[in-house]
């Protein structure tokens, strides 16, 4: 169909999607094998409820954006730009599909078991070997496949540009997708929980796992921010560098004055239903519009990015 409308469509706004849903569902895998997962470890009481709420969401912000991730794959195939190597978009299409495979058809039911078993010995020796082999493997490759689309789509900038941007532009995507599964699956498990299990549950994330996952992947773009004001692809305004540095300087501002002080050093005190509902009710209006705003900034960027490879 080389006449076809969809083939006329722009390579990047077929390339946008698939970078973001490849980051965005990296960082949802992350977070739940090395944070929910021990967390859930913890759950003996109130199991039920926390794994029918900690389902019902991940069908939501994990499993719907994977599916997501393999149609814009396979778009990108039906497209197969010319700058890319055939047998990579090949390969980044079957680390997808075995990937989002394995979501919807094997772990999402060892899942719904949870509800009965807990996480015992037996489904930690399902669970765990299982998301590593068929969704952390592959996804990481698909993240290196990913990384050096990025680079070629933008060979032509100087190399210095390029590392900047490349940096910012998929860790602020795969902390969207480790913080829309911390906000938007774990907090609301967080009031099913109860006071029994709690201490155990908050302390079940290592000191390192925390920082791998959550402090340097959320403020390192807020570093490499400062040398895009004068180092950037071509095409890339310097308005949209402020944009994004002030969205993110407040998150890092509310988080510090409020969020970590009155709500999470708290909770690390004890349990309280009335905090982690305040921390519901708060996060999103006061951290999750600001991340919007960074993550639509970020994306608007990638589209003015200026691709001489392409053109040529």
């Amino acid at each position: 169909m080389p006449n076809s409308p969809i083939k006329n469509i722009p390579i990047k706004w077929a390339l946008l999607p698939y970078f973001v849903f490849t980051f965005y569902y990296f960082g949802t895998i992350i977070m739940t094998y090395f944070v929910n997962y021990p967390q859930l470890a913890q759950v003996q009481e109130n199991i039920v409820s926390v794994m029918n709420v900690f389902n019902g969401n991940m069908k939501i912000f994990f499993n719907i954006p994977s599916v997501f991730l393999v149609i814009s794959a396979l778009f990108l195939l039906y497209l197969r730009p010319n700058i890319f190597p055939s047998w990579a978009i090949w390969t980044s299409v079957v680390m997808c599909l075995v990937s989002v495979g394995s979501t919807l058809f094997v772990i999402a039911p060892i899942h719904a078991t949870l509800a009965d078993t807990g996480m015992s010995d037996i489904v930690k020796q399902q669970l765990w070997p299982t998301f590593m082999k068929y969704q952390i493997f592959p996804m990481v490759l698909q993240v290196f496949i990913a990384v050096w689309f990025l680079n070629i789509y933008m060979y032509g900038n100087k190399l210095g540009s390029r590392i900047i941007f490349t940096i910012v532009f998929c860790v602020a995507l795969f902390t969207w997708g480790t913080g829309y599964i911390e906000g938007f699956v774990a907090y609301p498990t967080w009031l099913m929980v109860g006071d029994t299990d709690w201490l155990a549950y908050r302390q079940a994330v290592s000191g390192p796992v925390f920082f791998s996952v959550f402090l340097i992947p959320g403020y390192l773009p807020l570093i490499m921010l400062i040398p895009m004001f004068w180092k950037r692809p071509i095409g890339i305004p310097k308005y949209l560098v402020t944009i994004m540095l002030c969205a993110i300087l407040w998150i890092f501002v509310i988080t510090a004055i409020y969020f970590v002080p009155d709500l999470q050093m708290e909770l690390d005190k004890g349990y309280s239903k009335e905090l982690i509902g305040d921390l519901i009710k708060y996060d999103f209006p006061l951290r999750g519009i600001a991340g919007l705003v960074f993550m639509c900034t970020v994306s608007w960027m990638f589209l003015k990015v200026k691709s001489p490879a392409l053109s040529e």
